[in-house]
């Protein structure tokens, strides 16, 4: 079977990019794969098995809105000739724009959209209008809408208008061959330097912006570390709050406790050093990085923020439900989301109290540490590359017959 997969760009280290490669990666045993980026962003930040055929269609980046429309109509073009060419069975596409291009461009062969993030809470940009336009006519044309959580599922349902019938969910996998990426050197020698031989380690990983709340972490730490003074904060990732962070790190007196640490794609390496993950998102999709936690053994804490958080530690329970204390759930903490108001000096909001109060509690007591690094294993059995794979084969079986 010809495959074809499309994204933005693939050298950002978004978590949209490591599931695409993961999936892309899995079925080349069986299947002939190209991937095509839109943008030339070099070479990837994760592993690609060199059997892959990778193309770029070369789009411009950050043009006006009007001339985006001509923009969208050269790579319809494009993407039309490249699958004409590959004789692509299914295509299959990744984040808004990408799934908007693959359902326009048509056949030959079946359109899969894949859908990563919580769209009625993700789509914020000064063009969401338009970006709303492309999620509905994207999900209602598809051939297939896969979602990475229930949640996201019943969000394009109810309101982005993609017909039932259409739409799945199939989780993101683990690729244990990411533990096989080495780490920066540079990186990883600082790292090791400022840990110094702390007994309270904690990470995030995530890209620097709005979304992922690592402002509301900081100013939680603040706490953590007046109660555990040798207790450090590690975040890694770049983005467009790098420059607040590091303000909100000085004003609260914690450049010796807290690091703003740039992306390296050899993570895991850093996950095995540390002692407990925490994740201050607002709004996910599924959460690659909870995922890569979960696998590494680490104990959890995460926002109970939609979507994607409840469905990996607290996965019997109602997914809609949010938390508003401190939730001692089957395979981690969950505690209440953040807003999106950015905050320096104001005391901590109740939810940042809630954060502080939960890393606290887990790094006082070891056996409740050990709990949920028991419990982590466990839950990453379900998570694994031929569990996640064997979905998909069927998926594309099914859209082929």
């Amino acid at each position: 079977m010809n495959l074809l997969f499309l994204i933005d760009y693939i050298n950002y280290g978004l978590g949209a990019e490591r599931a695409l490669l993961n999936i892309a990666n899995s079925l080349c045993d069986k299947h002939n794969v190209v991937i095509a980026a839109r943008f030339d962003g070099g070479n990837p930040s994760y592993w690609m098995d060199p059997r892959i055929d990778y193309r770029l269609l070369n789009t411009e980046r950050d043009l006006p809105l009007h001339k985006k429309v001509f923009s969208y109509l050269k790579e319809t073009q494009a993407l039309k000739r490249l699958k004409k060419e590959i004789q692509a069975d299914i295509s299959i596409s990744f984040l808004e724009t990408a799934n908007f291009l693959n359902v326009v461009s048509g056949g030959p062969g079946k359109t899969v959209i894949s859908i990563r993030n919580y769209y009625s809470l993700g789509l914020k940009s000064d063009y969401a209008f338009i970006q709303r336009i492309k999620a509905v006519w994207s999900g209602k044309t598809a051939d297939q809408v896969v979602c990475v959580s229930e949640m996201i599922r019943q969000d394009m349902v109810k309101h982005f208008k993609a017909p039932q019938k259409k739409t799945c969910v199939i989780y993101n996998m683990y690729n244990v061959q990411q533990e096989a990426v080495p780490y920066r050197e540079d990186i990883y020698d600082l790292f090791i330097q400022r840990k110094g031989g702390s007994h309270s380690v904690f990470i995030t990983t995530g890209r620097l912006t709005v979304q992922k709340g690592q402002w509301h972490l900081i100013r939680a730490f603040k706490k953590v570390h007046e109660v555990i003074p040798d207790a450090v904060l590690f975040i890694f990732g770049g983005g467009s709050l790098e420059n607040y962070l590091s303000m909100l790190i000085r004003e609260n007196n914690l450049e010796d406790s807290t690091y703003l640490m740039e992306f390296d794609p050899g993570i895991v390496h850093y996950l095995k050093e540390a002692d407990i993950y925490v994740s201050p998102s607002l709004w996910e999709g599924f959460s690659n990085s909870i995922l890569e936690a979960l696998c590494n053994g680490m104990p959890v804490i995460s926002t109970d923020c939609h979507t994607g958080p409840r469905e990996l530690l607290a996965p019997d329970t109602d997914y809609s439900y949010e938390t508003d204390k401190i939730e001692y759930a089957k395979y981690g903490i969950l505690v209440p989301a953040g807003s999106e108001k950015r905050l320096i000096n104001e005391p901590l909001t109740a939810d940042e109290e809630l954060l502080a109060d939960a890393m606290i509690a887990l790094a006082k007591h070891p056996e409740l540490r050990e709990k949920y690094a028991r419990a982590a294993l466990e839950r990453a059995e379900l998570f694994k590359p031929e569990l996640i794979t064997s979905q998909w084969e069927s998926l594309l079986k099914t859209l082929t017959q």
